[in-house]
């Protein structure tokens, strides 16, 4: 925190997931394999800006490849930022924007964008948060999973538009 409206944090970490399965077809059966453990590695770096009390902007890059192990999901690179706006106590609403691109080996690849809203009332330990996800109903930019690396790009369909409204509370 080099100033009271700027802090920075950086981190590094380290995975290792040892309940990866993969179906596999014996016999005409579907059967769940146990394959040998996935180590990740990865980090993140984010920021957060406090221009004058009640506005804040963050922004971050984060990062996460396999480097040992099946490589079951893409690895994924992701930038994002967000807005907070507080115009009263117990009461916020901002915006959040985050792009991702999605890699791994001999697999397609691609990215997508998505921008999320959202606002939240609180009184005293309750907190009432409505989350609109995916507003653009964006798409996500992929090759086909049969095309040459030269082929054009095709749209696949991100996560729909959906609306959250959750309750938090505090004991």
């Amino acid at each position: 925190a080099p100033s009271a409206a700027l802090k920075l944090s950086a981190d590094v970490f380290a995975l290792r997931h040892e309940d990866a399965l993969a179906a596999v077809v014996a016999d005409a059966l579907l059967v769940p394999t146990n394959l040998a453990p996935r180590h990740v590695l990865g980090g993140e770096l984010v920021t957060r800006v406090e221009p004058q009390p009640g506005l804040t902007f963050d922004g971050g890059a984060a990062l996460a490849r396999t480097i040992d192990g099946p490589d079951l999901a893409f690895d994924v690179g992701q930038l994002f930022i967000q807005g907070v706006v507080a115009p009263a106590p117990g009461f916020e609403l901002g915006g959040r924007g985050r792009a991702r691109m999605l890699f791994g080996a001999d697999r397609a690849a691609g990215s997508d964008a998505t921008l999320d809203g959202f606002g939240s009332v609180s009184t005293g330990d309750m907190t009432l948060v409505l989350t609109l996800r995916n507003m653009l109903q964006s798409e996500m930019p992929s090759r086909d999973l049969a095309a040459l690396p030269s082929a054009s790009d095709v749209a696949l369909p991100a996560p729909d538009r959906s609306l959250f409204i959750s309750v938090e509370g505090r004991l």
